[in-house]
């Protein structure tokens, strides 16, 4: 049951890190925080399975001020910083329960931000610092997650951020994989945005 919550949070990491907007990283986040709450429960690990669910209620709230376009206080960014070292602390089983706290302490920074390139560099890091912490606790599915993540989060970053793409990549994705002729309409709609 464990590696079908991980394959699971694979694919959501990985739609995850192909969004264009915060809105919907942060929706895809809530989502594949749920299925890793799953995982660290059923792998026993009581640090990851509180901090999880702490970074659920934290992406829902940032989520939230991203709805209603206000930048969260830095009350706020606080409050979480030090819930996350509470917590952290009260659940402290070893030194690796170190590296996923300094990932969500570093993650809730990059949140806290309205910009989708601080996300998207702080979503490059991400991953280098929980395959560590996954080969640790012995979720190898999550570890080729996060490695494939890490992959799929450079293009993303050559492709919005270096190569200025407007178009989101899953709709760039499916423009090869529809019909001919909704191919043609998307293709003149992209013309017509082009020349605007």
């Amino acid at each position: 049951m464990t590696i079908f919550f991980e394959i699971c949070t694979v694919i959501f990491l990985i739609f995850m890190r192909l969004q264009k907007t915060k809105a919907k990283t942060l929706v895809l986040m809530l989502i594949t925080n749920f299925f890793n709450i799953l995982v660290y429960y059923l792998l026993g690990e009581v640090a990851g399975f509180f901090l999880t669910i702490l970074i659920m209620i934290r992406n829902f709230v940032f989520y939230c001020y991203d709805f209603f376009k206000i930048k969260p206080s830095f009350a706020n960014f606080l409050v979480f910083e030090v819930g996350f070292i509470i917590i952290g602390g009260v659940c402290w089983k070893s030194g690796i329960d170190l590296i996923i706290l300094v990932n969500i302490l570093m993650f809730t920074y990059v949140i806290w931000q309205n910009n989708m390139y601080i996300l998207r560099i702080g979503l490059l890091l991400d991953p280098i610092m929980l395959i560590f912490y996954n080969l640790f606790i012995g979720s190898y599915v999550l570890i080729i997650g996060q490695a494939i993540s890490l992959i799929v989060t450079i293009i993303a970053i050559i492709y919005y951020d270096v190569m200025k793409r407007t178009t989101s990549i899953i709709k760039r994705l499916l423009f090869y994989v529809r019909p001919k002729l909704k191919r043609k309409r998307i293709m003149a709609r992209l013309k017509n945005r082009n020349y605007k």
